[in-house]
């Protein structure tokens, strides 16, 4: 059943192969297989469609060499339908029947099809409020979310017709809403009518943010118009005054190792002060990573020869299962930075036992600027296939690390014998700097529901994919790892529409399941915090901070023996509490900093930074020069952890106090003097 190195040598193209004989094409393989007349109605998962159509249009995203004006209106020519342009990224729908002469564009690197991913598998209130414990918020400090806008970036918001029963259902705000939250959602953008269908996504996760934070108004706009369009809807809905958005969308054509313009537009609206939160992602680990190593050279016949990747000491390939009817969709990237200087040419084919090439992608990545290939196989018979992947590079040298993600539905055959399986899948825009990253736990796995420590949800993505290259392409000196996800938040709850109704709880109500269940009730705890936030806002690390270090820790399960303590890349810092980040943002900028300097003459305290970001903060006291003063760090039942003293003290006195050995937590710092003494209250 295996194949070994020698039969590699006799690779061969299948009969009737629809295979390109060069690498001179601009189409991705997905295009190419329509472009060759392959229906699109053949591309389905669980019986909803790979691509977005309109009509025999389908969405692509088009890579310029220049401007993306002229590529935009070259396309247009063809009958394109543009949606967007975002730096050199173009996004439209094209007519299948013009697919090969927009290939043929001059100006033009590469079209991918689009394939955008959701992150989800008496009014209905979702378990999930309790589960955070955003109910109690709103019971016990009367906190809603008031003056906060949420921005909501999905697939659709109303393509179904069901917001107005919503709405008089207290499910979703607006005109005739019984309980007097009568502003409407602002729809900047629908999903276009034509690219349909929708599923109405974005109102779901509307309702559950409703469900936590009612007093908060929102803003929706379609992230399935395309990439480039996606990342324009970012920064219109921050122009729509958004104060928070969320995002439960994300293109299997993101870049893994740098950001893409998905990626930098959310770091835009972040840097503006915007609180960005996006949905971590449901592909567990399913994906490989790791150095390329070779496996020997093999001579493809109307292809040529490649330096083949050896998958583990003894075979150049790995087997794949796919179940009948199933396929394989599986995305691959390399450090080479994407649109610069790209040095490796990589192909990526797919062979069964005999060695015969069932489908291949072949790229010119180095003329196309892009180091990305996509291998898509159908098995459309009514038995399993067990084919052979095979990775190989047709120019250049051996990049240093190669990286594929699986979005399809074949198995890893026997993948404990393939070093690099199981590698992390949080990429892309989710990975993002100023995206705060969100990963789910079912609601009934959680210490409101008798479970603690909290158990992730298995298919929630696995964090640690590190950024080699900043946004112009130059590499930098040591990986950076963007610590994703952030943190987790609960799934699984009810709405009143979305998705199905799941034994997990004894109702009969539809329950929404997924990462992208859970960026929504973030975002709702951090428009809870906001509103208890007194003074000027926090700027969107300090609510990160807030937020992670009062979550409760969770155990990561692919550590072994899933004990770890503290930040996992499962789970982040674990599930967010909304009481206990209330709580600490009421002492951090309520009464205990007020009372830290209300004495202009005598003793003064202030302490920063608050919360603490890194390993110590420092205690800058004034008033009490000339004396004797004491520094206590105390735990909140008043324990001792570490004194210091300081014999005569300055006018302007600098005192740091480490605490990198203290967990997350509340924390008290005093300060004596011979007559005075101040309280602190510091958050870890």
């Amino acid at each position: 059943m295996p194949i070994n190195v020698p039969s590699l040598q006799g690779l061969r193209l299948a009969q009737a192969s629809s295979l390109p004989g060069s690498k001179d094409g601009k189409l991705d393989r997905i295009l190419q297989k329509i472009a060759n007349g392959l229906s699109p109605d053949q591309l389905k998962k669980n019986g909803k469609s790979l691509l977005r159509m309109r009509g025999d249009k389908v969405l692509v995203s088009a890579q310029a060499e220049g401007d993306a004006n002229t590529v935009a209106n070259a396309l247009r020519a063809l009958g394109a339908d543009v949606t967007g342009t975002f730096q050199a990224s173009v996004s439209a729908f094209i007519p299948t029947s013009q697919l090969k002469a927009a290939g043929a564009l001059s100006g033009i690197r590469l079209i991918t099809a689009s394939q955008p991913s959701l992150r989800s598998i008496s009014p209905v209130i979702g378990q999930c409020d309790t589960a955070m414990r955003s109910n109690l918020v709103r019971q016990l400090r009367g906190y809603t979310g008031k003056n906060i806008k949420i921005g909501v970036l999905s697939d659709s918001y109303d393509y179904l017709g069901g917001a107005a029963a919503g709405i008089a259902n207290d499910e979703l705000p607006g005109i005739g809403n019984p309980n007097g939250y009568t502003t409407p959602v602002e729809v900047v953008e629908e999903i276009f009518p034509s690219s349909g269908p929708g599923s109405d996504e974005g109102r779901a996760m509307i309702e559950l943010i409703h469900d936590a934070a009612p007093s908060a108004t929102f803003a929706f706009a379609s992230a399935f118009n395309g990439e480039a369009r996606f990342a324009e809807n970012i920064l219109r809905l921050k122009d729509a005054g958004c104060d928070i958005i969320v995002d439960d969308v994300f293109y299997f054509s993101e870049p893994y190792f740098q950001n893409g313009i998905v990626a930098q537009a959310v770091n835009e609206v972040r840097n503006a002060g915007v609180y960005y939160f996006s949905a971590a992602g449901n592909n567990s680990n399913y994906s490989y990573e790791r150095s390329f190593f070779s496996g020997g050279k093999v001579n493809v016949a109307g292809l040529g020869e490649y330096e083949v990747h050896k998958f583990n000491v003894q075979q150049p390939f790995q087997p794949l299962l796919v179940p009948p009817g199933g396929y394989i969709d599986d995305w691959f990237q390399w450090d080479d930075p994407f649109f610069g200087d790209v040095q490796s040419d990589i192909d990526v084919l797919l062979v069964d036992q005999n060695g015969t090439i069932l489908d291949a992608s072949l790229i010119n990545n180095i003329g196309a600027k892009l180091p990305i290939e996509e291998l898509f196989y159908f098995n459309n018979t009514d038995q399993p296939q067990l084919v052979f992947l095979l990775m190989g590079l047709y120019a250049g040298p051996k990049p240093k690390r190669i990286k594929y993600i699986s979005y399809g539905v074949e198995l890893f055959v026997n993948a404990s014998d393939y070093p690099g399986l199981g590698a992390p899948t949080v990429v892309g825009h989710s990975n993002a700097e100023g995206a705060i990253s969100v990963a789910a736990a079912p609601f009934i796995y959680t210490p409101a529901y008798g479970v603690n420590p909290p158990i992730v949800e298995g298919f929630s993505s696995l964090g640690g994919t590190p950024l080699l290259f900043d946004d112009a392409g130059n590499r930098y000196q040591s990986p950076r790892k963007t610590r994703k996800p952030d943190f987790t938040a609960p799934d699984g709850g009810n709405t009143s529409f979305f998705f199905v109704d799941s034994s997990i709880d004894a109702d009969a109500i539809p329950n929404f399941f997924g990462t992208s269940a859970a960026a929504p009730n973030a975002a709702a705890v951090a428009a809870l915090v906001l509103e208890a936030w007194n003074g000027p806002r926090p700027s969107p690390t300090v609510l990160r901070d807030v937020l992670a270090k009062t979550a409760i820790d969770m155990n990561n399960p692919y550590n072994g023996n899933g004990n770890d303590k503290g930040y996992d890349d499962a789970t982040g810092t674990g599930l967010i509490d909304a009481l206990i980040a209330v709580e600490a943002t009421r002492q951090l900028t309520g009464a205990a900093r007020v009372a830290a300097r209300e004495i202009g003459q005598g003793l003064s305290v202030d302490v920063t930074p608050n919360p603490v970001v890194g390993d110590f903060i420092d205690a800058t006291i004034r008033g009490v020069e000339g004396q004797p003063i004491s520094v206590s760090l105390l735990s909140p039942d008043g324990r001792t952890i570490s004194d210091q003293s300081v014999r005569k003290s300055a006018a302007t006195q600098q005192v740091r106090i480490p605490l990198s050995r203290q967990a997350s937590g509340l924390f008290m710092l005093r300060v004596n003097s011979l007559t005075e003494s101040r309280t602190v209250k510091v958050l870890k």
